[in-house]
């Protein structure tokens, strides 16, 4: 197999992260441990002074169409990428290799896309942190609504303020020097018969934003959410596991999106607030613009409420609820009350481990009683 750094792979090939795949993870607030071990080894030989090296093992992948469609080794890919993007930025030496750097590129979404190539091609305040700098700057680089809620560009934005806080008061040219140390075994599966079937992951799908992705996005605007990284990670994780079926990958969305609805016409109704005397439009029309009706999914305590029902539902049989196909539709009236009685139960029972077999079933057998 073939062993390259960053430089030799992307002057070889152009590297697209084709539509199948999902979007870049590494940077996300809630991946941060992983982000910092990973920059802990990679910094380790930037700043040596001896012969240290790094590889990150194998880049899996396979050429179609003169492309070489990364399948596996995206999120190391695309850290090293913004890494020397952003060292040679800063040395003003970006112009030396924009011509291989160019030849990377996310095709999950357009607006991801379109970053990456306005980054190499727009210049923002290099001193400044650069996720500020950049959202500073609005539509010279991406939409804002899309600075602010797609997950690549938000997770690149956040690993290039990792970058930016490692390389302070740092020579860039000595670091830059020692870029071309890291190394990976490049695996191209079409040498040996394998196409992307073997390694389909069906996450983000070349979608535009979804109205889940954006009500998540929401979410993670209230500061006390967005700093539980523990909360966070179990909403890209527990979350997505029971929200997703391969078999029925086209439903995720529509899933996570009415999941969340229909929680906030129960915290409606909880709060007895103005929205609780005038549902029925909320209930019978779930895709509504985001807007001031979803504010309680801001609120921490009821995302660690949803967080709960999950988990209960992870680990509880539900007659009814049998999985997340349930909010695969726009909920009757029927199903409203079967979901609430589930998050009332959980309200009041949130420690999961301690909920008694029996007592559920009792409970969820009176419950059917009344709504049937």
């Amino acid at each position: 197999m073939e062993v390259k750094n960053l430089r030799e792979l992307l002057e070889e090939y152009n590297i697209e992260i084709p539509m199948l795949q999902r979007d870049y993870a590494q940077g996300r607030k809630s991946q941060v441990k992983i982000a910092n071990e990973f920059l802990d080894a990679i910094f380790n030989v930037l700043y040596s002074n001896e012969n240290k090296t790094l590889h990150i093992d194998f880049i899996y992948g396979y050429e179609k169409n003169k492309k070489f469609l990364l399948i596996d080794g995206q999120q190391r890919i695309t850290t090293l990428w913004l890494l020397h993007f952003y060292l040679y930025k800063k040395s003003d030496k970006l112009e030396e290799i924009k011509k291989w750097l160019k030849n990377f590129s996310y095709k999950t979404r357009k607006s991801s896309s379109n970053f990456c190539k306005n980054l190499l091609n727009n210049d923002f305040d290099i001193n400044k942190k650069p996720s500020e700098a950049i959202i500073a700057m609005g539509g010279e680089f991406e939409k804002a609504e899309n600075l602010q809620n797609d997950p690549t560009i938000k997770a690149m934005l956040n690993m290039l303020d990792l970058i930016f806080e490692r390389t302070k008061e740092k020579d860039i040219n000595n670091l830059i020097s020692n870029l071309d140390k890291i190394t990976f075994n490049i695996f191209n599966m079409g040498n040996f018969n394998l196409g992307e079937d073997l390694y389909i992951k069906m996450n983000a799908r070349g979608k535009q934003l979804s109205s889940y992705e954006n009500l998540k996005a929401f979410i993670e605007q209230n500061s006390e959410i967005s700093q539980d990284r523990e909360l966070l990670t179990s909403i890209d994780t527990d979350w997505s596991d029971y929200l997703f079926d391969p078999k029925n990958a086209n439903k995720f969305d529509d899933r996570g999106h009415n999941f969340l609805h229909y929680s906030t016409i129960f915290f409606q109704i909880q709060s007895n607030s103005e929205y609780s005397k005038k549902l029925e439009n909320y209930i019978n029309n779930p895709n509504i613009a985001i807007d001031r009706f979803y504010e309680p999914l801001q609120n921490l305590y009821n995302i660690k409420l949803l967080d709960k029902t999950i988990q209960f539902f992870h680990l509880f049989k539900h007659p009814k609820i049998k999985d997340s196909s349930f909010f695969d539709e726009t909920l009757t009236y029927q199903n409203i009350c079967y979901f609430y009685s589930i998050l009332f139960y959980v309200k009041e029972n949130n420690e999961m481990e301690k909920i008694n077999k029996d007592a559920l079933n009792d409970y969820l057998r009176v419950c059917k009683h009344f709504i049937e």
